[in-house]
Protein backbone atom coordinates (compact mmCIF):
# COMPACT_ATOMS: atom_id res chain seq x y z
CA UNK A 1 0.00 0.00 0.00
CA UNK A 2 2.91 2.34 1.32
CA UNK A 3 4.48 1.72 -2.86
CA UNK A 4 1.01 2.37 -4.10
CA UNK A 5 0.77 5.80 -2.37
CA UNK A 6 4.48 7.10 -3.26
CA UNK A 7 3.80 6.21 -7.20
CA UNK A 8 0.70 8.28 -6.98
CA UNK A 9 2.64 10.93 -5.18
CA UNK A 10 5.16 10.65 -8.00
CA UNK A 11 2.33 10.61 -10.85
CA UNK A 12 0.82 13.73 -9.50
CA UNK A 13 4.20 15.83 -9.33
CA UNK A 14 4.61 14.57 -13.13
CA UNK A 15 1.55 15.81 -13.84
CA UNK A 16 1.73 18.92 -12.15
CA UNK A 17 5.21 19.19 -14.27
CA UNK A 18 3.78 18.33 -17.08
CA UNK A 19 5.20 15.33 -17.93
CA UNK A 20 1.88 13.87 -18.81
CA UNK A 21 2.13 11.01 -20.36
CA UNK A 22 5.06 9.56 -17.86
CA UNK A 23 2.40 10.51 -14.94
CA UNK A 24 -0.96 8.83 -16.87
CA UNK A 25 1.24 5.83 -17.26
CA UNK A 26 1.89 5.83 -13.25
CA UNK A 27 -2.22 6.13 -12.81
CA UNK A 28 -2.65 2.70 -15.24
CA UNK A 29 0.13 1.28 -13.14
CA UNK A 30 -1.71 2.06 -9.65
CA UNK A 31 -5.13 1.17 -11.34
CA UNK A 32 -3.39 -2.50 -12.78
CA UNK A 33 -3.00 -2.99 -8.70
CA UNK A 34 -6.15 -1.25 -7.55
CA UNK A 35 -8.72 -0.60 -10.10
CA UNK A 36 -10.99 1.50 -8.57
CA UNK A 37 -8.21 4.29 -6.50
CA UNK A 38 -10.25 7.01 -6.79
CA UNK A 39 -7.68 9.27 -6.88
CA UNK A 40 -6.00 7.71 -9.81
CA UNK A 41 -9.14 7.67 -11.62
CA UNK A 42 -9.63 11.54 -10.86
CA UNK A 43 -6.39 12.56 -12.45
CA UNK A 44 -7.00 10.27 -15.81
CA UNK A 45 -10.54 12.25 -15.73
CA UNK A 46 -8.68 15.36 -15.94
CA UNK A 47 -6.51 14.06 -18.88
CA UNK A 48 -9.45 12.96 -20.28
CA UNK A 49 -10.91 16.36 -20.16
CA UNK A 50 -7.62 18.07 -20.87
CA UNK A 51 -7.93 15.90 -24.05
CA UNK A 52 -11.38 16.73 -24.79
CA UNK A 53 -12.64 13.70 -24.00
CA UNK A 54 -15.71 14.12 -21.92
CA UNK A 55 -17.05 11.15 -22.08
CA UNK A 56 -14.20 8.84 -21.05
CA UNK A 57 -13.76 11.90 -18.12
CA UNK A 58 -17.26 10.60 -16.78
CA UNK A 59 -17.37 7.70 -16.64
CA UNK A 60 -14.50 7.38 -14.53
CA UNK A 61 -15.30 9.97 -11.92
CA UNK A 62 -18.53 8.21 -12.12
CA UNK A 63 -16.11 5.08 -10.75
CA UNK A 64 -13.80 7.03 -8.47
CA UNK A 65 -17.02 8.70 -6.62
CA UNK A 66 -18.81 5.10 -6.45
CA UNK A 67 -15.59 4.44 -4.38
CA UNK A 68 -15.54 7.72 -1.94
CA UNK A 69 -18.53 10.22 -2.85
CA UNK A 70 -17.36 12.53 -0.38
CA UNK A 71 -14.31 14.16 -1.90
CA UNK A 72 -15.66 17.65 -3.10
CA UNK A 73 -12.99 17.87 -6.10
CA UNK A 74 -14.87 13.93 -7.83
CA UNK A 75 -18.08 15.96 -7.98
CA UNK A 76 -16.24 18.97 -9.27
CA UNK A 77 -14.78 17.44 -11.86
CA UNK A 78 -17.66 15.33 -12.65
CA UNK A 79 -19.61 18.21 -13.27
CA UNK A 80 -16.68 19.76 -15.30
CA UNK A 81 -17.07 16.46 -17.56
CA UNK A 82 -21.01 17.05 -17.95
CA UNK A 83 -20.49 20.65 -18.93
CA UNK A 84 -18.19 19.87 -21.57
CA UNK A 85 -20.87 17.48 -22.81
CA UNK A 86 -23.82 20.27 -22.95
CA UNK A 87 -25.14 18.69 -20.21
CA UNK A 88 -26.03 21.71 -17.69
CA UNK A 89 -28.74 20.31 -15.58
CA UNK A 90 -26.44 17.29 -14.54
CA UNK A 91 -23.41 19.93 -14.22
CA UNK A 92 -25.19 21.82 -11.96
CA UNK A 93 -26.40 19.21 -9.53
CA UNK A 94 -22.53 18.25 -9.47
CA UNK A 95 -21.36 21.45 -8.79
CA UNK A 96 -24.13 22.04 -6.04
CA UNK A 97 -22.64 18.76 -4.19
CA UNK A 98 -19.07 19.63 -4.48
CA UNK A 99 -20.55 23.60 -2.97
CA UNK A 100 -22.75 21.53 -0.16
CA UNK A 101 -19.37 19.65 0.51
CA UNK A 102 -17.58 22.34 0.75
CA UNK A 103 -19.26 25.66 0.99
CA UNK A 104 -16.26 27.89 -0.06
CA UNK A 105 -15.01 25.66 -2.93
CA UNK A 106 -14.25 28.79 -5.36
CA UNK A 107 -13.01 26.74 -8.28
CA UNK A 108 -16.87 24.86 -7.89
CA UNK A 109 -18.90 28.10 -7.10
CA UNK A 110 -16.89 29.82 -10.80
CA UNK A 111 -18.30 26.39 -12.41
CA UNK A 112 -21.66 26.45 -10.99
CA UNK A 113 -21.50 30.29 -12.12
CA UNK A 114 -20.64 29.34 -15.28
CA UNK A 115 -23.16 26.79 -15.99
CA UNK A 116 -26.14 28.98 -15.07
CA UNK A 117 -25.02 31.82 -17.18
CA UNK A 118 -28.40 31.53 -18.90
CA UNK A 119 -30.62 30.69 -16.08
CA UNK A 120 -33.57 33.60 -15.65
CA UNK A 121 -32.87 36.18 -13.23
CA UNK A 122 -29.04 35.32 -13.48
CA UNK A 123 -27.10 36.66 -16.58
CA UNK A 124 -23.58 37.65 -15.98
CA UNK A 125 -22.85 41.40 -15.46
CA UNK A 126 -20.17 40.69 -17.93
CA UNK A 127 -22.45 39.23 -20.67
CA UNK A 128 -25.48 41.06 -20.07
CA UNK A 129 -24.80 43.62 -23.48
CA UNK A 130 -23.32 41.25 -25.18
CA UNK A 131 -26.78 38.97 -24.71
CA UNK A 132 -28.78 42.34 -25.43
CA UNK A 133 -27.01 43.38 -28.44
CA UNK A 134 -26.84 39.77 -29.98
CA UNK A 135 -30.81 39.59 -29.82
CA UNK A 136 -31.10 42.66 -31.54
CA UNK A 137 -28.83 41.63 -34.44
CA UNK A 138 -30.89 37.79 -34.55
CA UNK A 139 -34.52 39.74 -34.18
CA UNK A 140 -33.00 41.63 -37.83
CA UNK A 141 -32.56 39.06 -40.07
CA UNK A 142 -35.92 37.16 -39.25
CA UNK A 143 -35.18 34.18 -36.81
CA UNK A 144 -38.46 32.61 -37.84
CA UNK A 145 -37.12 31.91 -41.16
CA UNK A 146 -33.92 30.51 -40.13
CA UNK A 147 -32.52 26.59 -39.35
CA UNK A 148 -30.05 26.95 -36.72
CA UNK A 149 -27.45 24.74 -35.32
CA UNK A 150 -25.57 26.23 -32.28
CA UNK A 151 -22.30 24.03 -30.87
CA UNK A 152 -21.75 23.74 -27.54
CA UNK A 153 -23.97 24.49 -25.86
CA UNK A 154 -28.16 25.37 -26.13
CA UNK A 155 -28.35 28.98 -24.50
CA UNK A 156 -29.96 30.68 -27.41
CA UNK A 157 -32.18 27.38 -28.04
CA UNK A 158 -35.50 29.57 -26.59
CA UNK A 159 -34.47 33.10 -27.33
CA UNK A 160 -36.50 33.04 -30.65
CA UNK A 161 -38.81 30.79 -32.47
CA UNK A 162 -36.66 29.39 -35.17
CA UNK A 163 -37.77 27.33 -38.09
CA UNK A 164 -35.49 24.39 -36.37
CA UNK A 165 -33.14 24.22 -34.09
CA UNK A 166 -30.50 21.77 -33.22
CA UNK A 167 -27.67 21.85 -30.56
CA UNK A 168 -24.36 19.71 -31.40
CA UNK A 169 -21.53 19.43 -28.73
CA UNK A 170 -18.06 17.22 -29.20
CA UNK A 171 -17.47 14.92 -29.17
CA UNK A 172 -20.47 13.89 -31.07
CA UNK A 173 -19.00 17.02 -33.59
CA UNK A 174 -15.89 18.58 -33.77
CA UNK A 175 -16.16 22.02 -35.19
CA UNK A 176 -12.20 22.10 -35.88
CA UNK A 177 -12.47 18.53 -37.49
CA UNK A 178 -15.02 19.08 -40.47
CA UNK A 179 -17.92 20.72 -41.64
CA UNK A 180 -21.69 19.48 -40.54
CA UNK A 181 -23.38 17.07 -42.48
CA UNK A 182 -26.92 19.30 -42.93
CA UNK A 183 -26.45 22.89 -43.96
CA UNK A 184 -28.19 25.63 -41.99
CA UNK A 185 -29.03 29.32 -41.97
CA UNK A 186 -27.48 30.61 -38.67
CA UNK A 187 -24.62 28.47 -36.85
CA UNK A 188 -23.70 30.03 -33.40
CA UNK A 189 -20.66 29.58 -31.34
CA UNK A 190 -21.51 31.64 -28.18
CA UNK A 191 -18.12 31.68 -25.53
CA UNK A 192 -16.87 28.46 -28.02
CA UNK A 193 -13.95 29.89 -29.91
CA UNK A 194 -11.73 30.52 -26.96
CA UNK A 195 -11.63 26.94 -26.09
CA UNK A 196 -11.20 25.33 -29.20
CA UNK A 197 -7.54 24.11 -30.74
CA UNK A 198 -7.79 25.71 -33.92
CA UNK A 199 -10.01 28.18 -34.25
CA UNK A 200 -9.36 29.33 -37.72
CA UNK A 201 -10.02 25.50 -38.58
CA UNK A 202 -13.56 25.58 -36.73
CA UNK A 203 -14.98 29.14 -38.52
CA UNK A 204 -13.72 27.92 -42.12
CA UNK A 205 -15.98 24.61 -41.24
CA UNK A 206 -18.89 27.02 -40.03
CA UNK A 207 -18.20 28.83 -43.25
CA UNK A 208 -18.61 25.39 -45.07
CA UNK A 209 -21.70 24.29 -43.16
CA UNK A 210 -23.96 27.30 -43.86
CA UNK A 211 -26.37 28.16 -47.02
CA UNK A 212 -25.84 30.63 -49.30
CA UNK A 213 -26.35 33.84 -47.06
CA UNK A 214 -26.62 32.25 -43.70
CA UNK A 215 -25.13 34.09 -40.86
CA UNK A 216 -22.52 33.00 -38.11
CA UNK A 217 -22.60 34.09 -34.98
CA UNK A 218 -19.50 34.09 -32.32
CA UNK A 219 -19.32 35.72 -28.96
CA UNK A 220 -16.10 34.99 -27.20
CA UNK A 221 -14.48 37.15 -23.76
CA UNK A 222 -11.48 39.45 -24.06
CA UNK A 223 -10.84 41.26 -20.45
CA UNK A 224 -11.36 38.33 -18.69
CA UNK A 225 -9.81 35.69 -16.47
CA UNK A 226 -9.01 32.20 -17.87
CA UNK A 227 -11.37 29.12 -17.70
CA UNK A 228 -10.48 26.47 -18.37
CA UNK A 229 -13.65 23.84 -20.31
CA UNK A 230 -11.57 22.28 -20.03
CA UNK A 231 -8.98 24.54 -22.42
CA UNK A 232 -8.86 28.26 -22.37
CA UNK A 233 -6.55 28.97 -25.76
CA UNK A 234 -7.62 32.66 -27.13
CA UNK A 235 -8.89 36.50 -27.05
CA UNK A 236 -9.71 38.59 -29.62
CA UNK A 237 -10.36 42.25 -29.41
CA UNK A 238 -13.28 43.41 -31.71
CA UNK A 239 -11.11 44.14 -34.55
CA UNK A 240 -9.36 40.96 -33.97
CA UNK A 241 -12.65 39.01 -34.64
CA UNK A 242 -13.15 40.86 -37.70
CA UNK A 243 -9.93 39.65 -39.16
CA UNK A 244 -10.37 35.70 -38.13
CA UNK A 245 -13.97 35.93 -40.30
CA UNK A 246 -12.37 37.87 -43.01
CA UNK A 247 -9.33 35.16 -43.07
CA UNK A 248 -11.93 32.59 -43.29
CA UNK A 249 -13.36 34.10 -46.37
CA UNK A 250 -16.30 35.78 -44.94
CA UNK A 251 -16.81 39.68 -46.99
CA UNK A 252 -15.83 42.44 -44.68
CA UNK A 253 -18.69 44.26 -45.80
CA UNK A 254 -21.24 41.61 -44.16
CA UNK A 255 -19.34 41.59 -41.15
CA UNK A 256 -21.49 43.36 -38.20
CA UNK A 257 -18.94 43.36 -35.06
CA UNK A 258 -19.68 44.64 -31.35
CA UNK A 259 -17.80 44.80 -27.48
CA UNK A 260 -18.77 46.09 -24.14
CA UNK A 261 -17.04 46.04 -20.84
CA UNK A 262 -15.33 48.57 -18.22
CA UNK A 263 -13.16 48.42 -15.20
CA UNK A 264 -15.38 48.15 -12.15
CA UNK A 265 -17.07 44.44 -14.41
CA UNK A 266 -13.53 43.53 -14.98
CA UNK A 267 -12.04 43.52 -11.80
CA UNK A 268 -15.75 42.32 -10.13
CA UNK A 269 -15.08 39.05 -12.23
CA UNK A 270 -11.48 38.35 -10.86
CA UNK A 271 -12.88 35.71 -8.73
CA UNK A 272 -16.23 35.10 -9.75
CA UNK A 273 -19.06 35.43 -12.42
CA UNK A 274 -20.60 38.57 -10.79
CA UNK A 275 -24.85 38.35 -11.37
CA UNK A 276 -26.44 41.41 -12.81
CA UNK A 277 -27.70 43.75 -10.61
CA UNK A 278 -29.69 46.73 -12.46
CA UNK A 279 -29.54 48.48 -8.97
CA UNK A 280 -25.81 48.14 -8.22
CA UNK A 281 -24.10 47.25 -11.37
CA UNK A 282 -22.90 50.05 -14.24
CA UNK A 283 -23.76 49.52 -18.45
CA UNK A 284 -21.61 51.94 -19.27
CA UNK A 285 -18.84 51.22 -21.86
CA UNK A 286 -15.23 51.96 -21.85
CA UNK A 287 -13.67 51.09 -25.52
CA UNK A 288 -10.62 50.33 -24.27
CA UNK A 289 -11.48 47.85 -21.88
CA UNK A 290 -13.47 45.48 -23.49
CA UNK A 291 -14.79 42.35 -21.43
CA UNK A 292 -16.61 40.35 -23.94
CA UNK A 293 -16.42 40.57 -28.00
CA UNK A 294 -18.98 39.51 -30.60
CA UNK A 295 -19.61 39.29 -34.55
CA UNK A 296 -22.47 38.68 -36.55
CA UNK A 297 -21.25 37.34 -40.28
CA UNK A 298 -23.26 36.51 -43.21
CA UNK A 299 -21.97 34.34 -45.98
Amino acid sequence: MAGMVQKLDEAVADHRAGRVAEAERKYREILAVEPAQPKALHFLALIALQRRQPNVALDLMRGAIARDSSVPEFHNRLGEAHLALGQVGEAVQCFGKALRLRPYYTEARMNLEQATAFAPGRLHWVRYVMVEEVRKLLAAIAPERRDVLEISGEGWKDAFTFKSYKSLSYPDYDVCAQPTKDKFDLIILDQVLEHVRHPSRAVKNVRASLREGGYCLVSTPFLLRVHPSPLDLWRWTEEGLRCLFEDCGFDPAKIKSGGWGNRDCIIANFTRWEVYDPGEHSLENEPEYPATVWALAQL
